[in-house]
């Protein structure tokens, strides 16, 4: 990526060359994280995507407000929803599972979350298309365990989803994270733009401790 520039939206990086994107990437960052670590690291998701926007949303909101700055990012990059990849962190990462499952804009193609909690799935109603989720969950981050992770994947599968995971043993903005981060938003990409992918699997699974590629079966902590 070459440059980021502050707009009324948040944070966008771009090309310089201004060639059309075909995709947008918009990111729901939490408090917790200063906002020049998360540039660093879409930065460096944005290697594997060189024809993606990434927009950090960088304000709170309800999910309304959300869905409206969606539709207004949407627009600018002259995208379909069927373009769009969301990434959200820790509380963040929960508001985009609640997106994922209510929110009306229907044909998006996908979210990576980091650290979310599923709240409230009962009283969530399935989605009337099938957004792909992939979730990492970071242990020391006192919010994900291999049984409450393993629960949420279950009972995301239970809506018809594709769901995969990937549990980590250290907290923050590891290598590991941000390199497994960046294999499943290049899936959820390929799948977006229709590439074939050789290998992989779909379906749900989960990964403790793995430091391997998200389509390499299952390793525990040793």
């Amino acid at each position: 990526m070459e440059c980021w520039q502050k707009t009324t939206l948040g944070w966008i990086g771009g090309r310089s060359d201004q060639t059309r994107p075909e995709l947008l990437v918009v990111v729901l960052a939490d408090e917790t994280t200063p906002a020049g670590v998360m540039r660093d690291v879409v930065t460096a998701w944005s290697a594997t995507l060189p024809r993606t926007l990434f927009l950090i949303f960088d304000r709170v909101a309800d999910r309304f407000g959300i869905e409206s700055w969606l539709t207004t990012a949407l627009e600018e990059a002259g995208l379909p929803p069927s373009r769009l990849l969301l990434v959200g962190v820790r509380d963040a990462g929960s508001f985009g599972l609640t997106i994922a499952l209510t929110a009306r804009h229907a044909g998006f193609a996908g979210l990576l979350a980091y650290d979310a909690i599923l709240e409230g799935i009962a009283d969530q109603a399935g989605p009337a298309w099938r957004p792909k989720i992939r979730l990492i969950g970071r242990n020391g981050e006192g919010r994900s365990n291999d049984d409450l992770f393993a629960r949420m994947i279950h009972e995301l599968s239970a809506f018809g989803l594709d769901v995969r995971g990937t549990l980590l043993l250290d907290p923050g903005w590891t290598p590991s994270s941000i390199r497994i981060g960046a294999s499943y938003l290049a899936e959820l990409s390929a799948a977006a733009l229709g590439v074939p992918r050789s290998g992989g699997d779909s379906g749900s699974s989960t990964q403790s401790g793995s430091r391997q590629p998200p389509n390499i079966a299952p390793a525990r902590p040793r």
